[in-house]
């Protein structure tokens, strides 16, 4: 399995980001999972086999696809702390 990480300037739910799937006819039950993993950043689960075609379909679309984005990368872990921070001030880092 990968991960496909595209970048998307709203913030969005995983029902909003699974519509905007199916209107790039892309097979939404093929996406294991949508995560979030930094600011502006959505994360697609594929698996492998289905990968050259979920790029083909970006490419098509002229929808950039983030291929050195790293989500341990302190910069975005730091992002991230800062965002839960803000939701939940009791937490301290």
């Amino acid at each position: 399995f990968n991960y496909v990480h595209l970048p998307y300037q709203q913030c969005t739910t995983r029902q909003e980001t699974r519509k905007l799937l199916r209107h790039l006819n892309i097979n939404t039950s093929r996406i294991l999972d949508i995560s979030f993993p930094g600011r502006n950043i959505i994360g697609l689960l594929v698996h492998r086999h289905y990968l050259p075609e979920i790029i083909s379909i970006m490419h098509i679309a002229k929808i950039p696809v983030l291929k050195d984005f790293d989500p341990t990368h302190p910069d975005t872990v730091h992002s991230v702390l800062n965002r839960q921070n803000n939701l939940n001030p009791d937490i301290k880092t």
